[in-house]
């Protein structure tokens, strides 16, 4: 629709405006027209009245229309009856309109209106158009606007962002090194090259944001109360109500802890505990041992021991 620059449609019937006086022979040729010479043509009968000087000059007033023409180079055509209207000089100007529909085209410059909007054109650089519920601009090759004139728009500047603004709210900026999105039932995210980026949304129930800035990654979810931080390749850590836990790749570290849980692990050492008596102690490859409830056990490349408290010892101490 923006660039379209159509003329008014040519099938549109415009022939009843169109001068024809047809074949005119003997006396009715000497009756309707008064001067009837090489330079110099009138008619004039009933209504009828034209005027040509060497064929290229033409004055014509007839029941329909009234029409000045010189040649191929101006017209101006008139209907008496509706408000139909031609209008050129070549080749600086044209104009025609049928009362619904108008045109106007210059060098530099065209100008529709229909029923369907309006489109202009300005020395083929910038282009606007529109109707009652939109309009459009276009500014080569920087500039593109698109407004619904309620809520929506877009507007790009060529290359320096790229703007969404949707219904409800919604809202999307693109740029070279940065994006942001916001959506009422999405959450925002935002993009900032080369090393941030947050995503956070807001639910009636649960609330979940995201967050790398370089290798350093931050979550959290309300819904299980879960956090998770991370410094990327060297820390992994995730945070819950009731647990937690930390990963170290490189020196290996790694700790898991709950609420009657505890998991950890240094280097060749290794740690772990399930309630008050069951637990594990590793000194790899050197030494191992483990304790439950109703025994312990030490081990070694060289040893190995163990010990087992009798069941009747068991219900004594209870």
């Amino acid at each position: 629709m923006l660039l379209s620059a159509p003329l008014l449609a040519d099938t549109d019937d415009w022939n009843d405006l169109d001068y024809d006086p047809g074949a005119i022979y003997g006396s009715e040729k000497e009756e309707k027209f008064r001067i009837n010479a090489f330079i110099v043509e009138e008619e004039n009968w009933d209504d009828h009245y034209s005027l040509s000087i060497f064929g290229a000059f033409r004055y014509t007033d007839y029941p329909l229309f009234t029409e000045w023409n010189i040649g191929y180079l101006y017209q101006n055509l008139q209907s008496k009856n509706d408000p139909r209207h031609r209008q050129y000089l070549f080749p600086f100007y044209y104009y025609k309109t049928d009362g619904n529909a108008s045109f106007v085209l210059t060098p530099l410059a065209w100008f529709s209106d229909d029923s369907d909007g309006y489109r202009n054109s300005y020395a083929h650089l910038i282009y606007t158009g529109g109707n009652a519920n939109e309009f459009s601009l276009l500014a080569l090759p920087l500039l593109y606007y698109n407004s619904n004139r309620q809520e929506r728009y877009n507007l790009t500047v060529v290359p320096l962002f790229s703007l969404h603004h949707g219904n409800r709210d919604a809202l999307t900026l693109i740029t070279p090194l940065a994006y942001y999105n916001r959506k009422p039932q999405a959450g925002k995210s935002t993009l900032v090259l080369p090393g941030y980026y947050h995503h956070s949304h807001v639910g009636q129930n649960k609330t979940v944001s995201q967050s790398l800035v370089l290798n350093f990654w931050h979550s959290y979810d309300s819904n299980n109360d879960l956090r998770r931080l991370y410094a990327l390749p060297l820390y992994f850590g995730t945070f819950g109500r009731d647990s937690s836990t930390h990963f170290l790749p490189a020196p290996l570290i790694y700790q898991h802890t709950g609420e009657s849980q505890n998991r950890t692990l240094v280097f060749n050492t290794w740690y772990s505990s399930d309630g008050e008596h069951d637990s594990n102690f590793h000194f790899m490859p050197l030494y191992f041992s483990g304790t439950t409830e109703q025994s312990a056990w030490h081990a070694g490349p060289l040893f190995y021991y163990a010990h087992f408290v009798p069941r009747r010892a068991q219900i004594e101490a209870q």
